[in-house]
């Protein structure tokens, strides 16, 4: 049976699953009534991050059910790592038809570097795990008392390798460019819109690093860093999420708070006119446009 610290621990996940599955229910609605690219890329990009988290809570619940099932548990755990970095790679190409600018070469090769990266992080803790290896290279398997709960994720030179790599080819570069369009921006809400989108994605960046602090030896030897960092990562998680629905989206009632279009908005429900050049072009002179509806 499950003390409190742990039942505490399975609601905070479950309240950011919702939350997470809710905005994906929208963005898939959003995209069957718009049917643009960019919308599906980044739904993907939430599903895959959604399911992560039901696998991570899947595994949890294995756990206190079945505390024998290791290899089961450990293979789940890693499915969730696999499936929030890919979750990313969508983000990366959704950014790079609306704020990036990266040549096929550039696209090409940081998808290619963090793939391998990922695939052979993954396959060699899956490889421990399943044939049970005693002083596993790639991994650390803490039991954590408290919680009653056990983690499998790379070891911390692995896991902070995996972060800088996301960070400086992902979500660093996404940030920046988004700071350097929202710059050359006038109008109200489109200004507005990508102060959302903004803090989404520093929301999302600040969840992953907070996941990887879950790998500092200090952490699993106190429940007050435990929670705090649960806490912390829910936080994020969720803000994430809510601030991405009002950036990406731009639901009807907030445009009529604030009066106006965004420009990502517009992409996802205006015809551009032909004259105007998007952010996404390859003319790399062109800085940022805000763009007029027909």
């Amino acid at each position: 049976m499950a003390n409190g610290y742990t039942i505490y621990y399975l609601i905070n996940m479950s309240i950011s699953i919702f939350v997470s599955f809710i905005f994906v229910i929208i963005l898939f609605r959003q995209f069957f009534k718009k049917r643009t690219i960019g919308t599906i890329l980044l739904a993907i990009c939430y599903f895959l991050i959604n399911l992560a988290g039901i696998f991570q809570l899947v595994a949890k619940l294995i756990m206190i059910n079945h505390s024998d099932e290791k290899i089961i548990t450990g293979i789940f755990q890693q499915a969730y790592l696999l499936l929030g970095i890919v979750g990313l790679l969508f983000l990366y190409y959704f950014a790079n038809r609306h704020i990036l600018q990266d040549s096929d070469l550039v696209k090409s090769l940081t998808v290619i570097s963090l793939s391998i990266l990922i695939s052979i992080v993954v396959g060699a803790i899956t490889s421990e795990i399943v044939h049970q290896i005693e002083n596993p290279i790639f991994h650390v398997a803490n039991y954590d008392e408290i919680l009653e709960l056990s983690a499998v994720i790379p070891t911390p030179l692995l896991s902070f390798g995996i972060i800088i790599a996301i960070f400086s080819l992902i979500h660093v570069r996404i940030i920046i460019a988004i700071i350097r369009i929202r710059r050359g921006l006038e109008k109200k809400l489109t200004k507005f819109g990508f102060t959302f989108i903004l803090l989404s994605v520093i929301s999302l960046a600040s969840a992953t690093l907070v996941i990887s602090l879950n790998a500092l030896p200090f952490v699993k030897d106190s429940i007050i860093a435990i929670l705090v960092l649960q806490n912390f990562r829910i936080f994020f998680s969720i803000s994430g999420v809510v601030l991405g629905y009002l950036g990406w989206i731009m639901p009807d009632w907030l445009k009529r708070r604030i009066r106006g279009k965004s420009w990502i908005a517009s992409q996802f429900s205006k015809e551009i006119t032909p004259q105007i050049v998007p952010i996404a072009s390859s003319n790399k002179s062109e800085q940022f446009v805000e763009v007029s509806e027909k």
